[in-house]
């Protein structure tokens, strides 16, 4: 008699934990039904890039239509590699899906934060003036393949989001970590990206904006980066483009849809 009684027990405590098993699932959210809240709470917002070559594409990025100050640009991504049209690169893919549209793409082929980052942080309006909703930013790369120390790239990065937030203050700024990179100058240890992306972080915190962790999140990492990149260890291709993509709309996602309190 006492061997049935635990055996219904038993089985009552299977159901009820099944049963709390299905109700935890059934609050889950649906990763397209965030995507689909994101895209309707984001659509026709203008969006505006600061980067250097790894968001550039010809007639885009170096295009007086947008803004008159990037004309110029030096641009790296003209349709060869596996990135052939402007729908495959990380930033577009991302405003495609969200429903937003492109404002102004500042974006420079060698550029570098300590370089022109100041500057380039005011011209995100486009030709009207008219400023940007959102603003993402992946820029610094350069600065660690070639050397620049960690203090001189914080206080750089710490100006061009000070004359950032001036100049467009309603804006929401997110801010991309460096993924690895097998590509550094002759010295610099590829492994220390670490200590740019913790100033990234920072930076974050200090100007209220949002992180997005390439490094840690996107899937892009030191063993796989052959596969992500086109061309020795610094530019993504369409695979790359794509995990950099969804680690920024993840990060969006977290943002303007922030999940429940959990209910005791």
């Amino acid at each position: 008699m006492k061997k049935n009684a635990w055996l219904i027990l038993l089985s009552l405590a299977l159901c009820l934990a099944l049963s709390m098993g299905c109700a935890l699932a059934e609050n889950v959210p649906d990763p397209a039904d965030r995507e689909a809240a994101l895209r309707s709470l984001l659509s026709g917002k203008k969006v505006s890039i600061l980067g250097d070559s790894i968001s550039t594409f010809q007639g885009y990025s170096n295009n007086t239509d947008y803004n008159p100050t990037i004309g110029n640009n030096a641009i790296y991504y003209t349709g060869a590699f596996s990135v052939t049209n402007v729908n495959q690169t990380w930033w577009m893919k991302a405003i495609n899906r969200i429903g937003g549209q492109l404002h102004v793409n500042n974006s420079w082929s060698g550029d570098r934060v300590v370089t022109n980052g100041v500057t380039r942080a005011t011209q995100l309006h486009d030709s009207n003036g008219v400023p940007p909703d959102i603003i993402a930013i992946y820029l610094g790369i350069n600065d660690f393949r070639t050397g620049v120390q960690v203090n001189r790239f914080k206080a750089t990065y710490n100006r061009m989001l000070t004359q950032m937030k001036k100049a467009y203050p309603n804006a929401d700024i997110f801010l991309l970590t460096l993924v690895y990179s097998t590509n550094p100058h002759e010295g610099v240890d590829p492994d220390n990206v670490i200590y740019h992306n913790a100033v990234i972080e920072e930076m974050a915190e200090k100007h209220g904006c949002v992180l997005v962790d390439l490094y840690n999140d996107s899937g892009i990492t030191k063993q796989n980066l052959a596969a992500n990149m086109c061309d020795g260890g610094l530019h993504p291709n369409e695979a790359g483009m794509e995990k950099m993509a969804q680690c920024l709309l993840n990060a969006m996602m977290d943002y303007y849809l922030p999940a429940a309190p959990a209910k005791e």
